[in-house]
């Protein structure tokens, strides 16, 4: 196995309906990696169907919208993917026991969890 670093996925490259090979840009260069077997897409929840989907694999309606060939009709590629509002709340605190999970709130918790189990 060999593993590459600093390496940005754009294409999945398909050869008569199989994956073969995956399109990389690497120190501002393009490449192409061939799998010697198989490629396996792991690329979390958000970046793997964009990664079918700007490779041409998904529903065939939704991927003509911005162009892209469609190379393998996929209809539930993507189907449910959307973003998901976050948000950070900021609060400034004098205690070191802070909202959450902080070193003095979690030695306090074991010395209660041990206090309940003796």
């Amino acid at each position: 196995m060999h593993v590459e670093t600093d390496a940005y996925t754009e294409h999945i490259i398909i050869e008569h309906g199989r994956a073969v090979s995956i399109e990389v840009r690497q120190d501002g260069r393009l490449r192409v990696l061939r799998a010697r077997r198989e490629v396996i897409l792991a690329a979390g929840a958000l970046q793997s169907p964009q990664l079918l989907m700007f490779s041409g694999i998904g529903d065939s309606t939704e991927l003509r919208k911005p162009d892209i060939k469609v190379r393998h009709r996929l209809p539930g590629v993507g189907k449910y993917l959307q973003d998901h509002s976050d948000f950070v709340f900021c609060h400034r605190s004098d205690s070191l026991d802070t909202f959450g999970i902080s070193l003095r709130g979690s030695l306090r918790m074991v010395k209660e969890l041990q206090h309940f189990s003796s």
